[in-house]
């Protein structure tokens, strides 16, 4: 009995693992890239409707900062949440009775002032109206961010892993020199 064999082996550049050894060189930056992408496409938007629902926008400072940052390190993530705005943690827990600072004062005046479209001595008044709730009651918790990443998270998860798929194949592709 006779048999008839036949070999057959990829590009020479996979026989070697050259294209491997490449694709894991940039396996993290499509993984980086693909995460923060996403992030911006899915993430954010969510947090800042869940803002709007809220009602939390006065100036829009917080909702301008809804932002996404790359996390350094071995492992590929991306960090998202409202970047630089002191009052943000306390919108999303809740915050204790505390004194308020003079800076802080004018600035709920100036709020009282412009989302009541109330002047002079008015504004003073309902401004001390917040500020005495503020440090006898505390401030209660208008949470966007946990229930935003709750509800986008698993679109978040499927759409961020179709996509590192797509880019890690399509680099895998191109470096066979487009052929599989």
């Amino acid at each position: 009995m006779q048999t008839l064999l036949f070999k057959l082996t990829g590009p020479a550049k996979l026989r070697s693992g050259e294209v491997y050894t490449q694709l894991g060189r940039e396996a993290n930056l499509i993984v980086r890239a693909s995460l923060h992408t996403t992030a911006i496409q899915v993430l954010v938007p969510a947090i800042r409707t869940k803002l709007r629902e809220n009602k939390s926008i006065f100036r829009g400072a917080l909702f301008q900062r809804i932002k996404t940052e790359d996390l350094t390190g071995p492992v590929p993530g991306v960090v998202v949440g409202a970047m630089g705005v002191a009052y943000a943690q306390e919108v999303e827990n809740g915050g204790k009775p505390r004194k308020v600072g003079d800076a802080e004062k004018r600035q709920i005046i100036d709020y009282a002032s412009k989302k009541n479209g109330l002047s002079g001595s008015d504004a003073v008044r309902v401004a001390h109206a917040i500020i005495k709730t503020i440090e006898t009651e505390g401030v209660k918790a208008h949470p966007f961010l946990k229930p935003a990443l709750a509800a986008a998270g698993p679109e978040f998860l499927v759409r961020s892993r179709g996509r590192i798929m797509r880019h890690l194949f399509f680099h895998y592709r191109k470096m066979l020199g487009g052929g599989l």
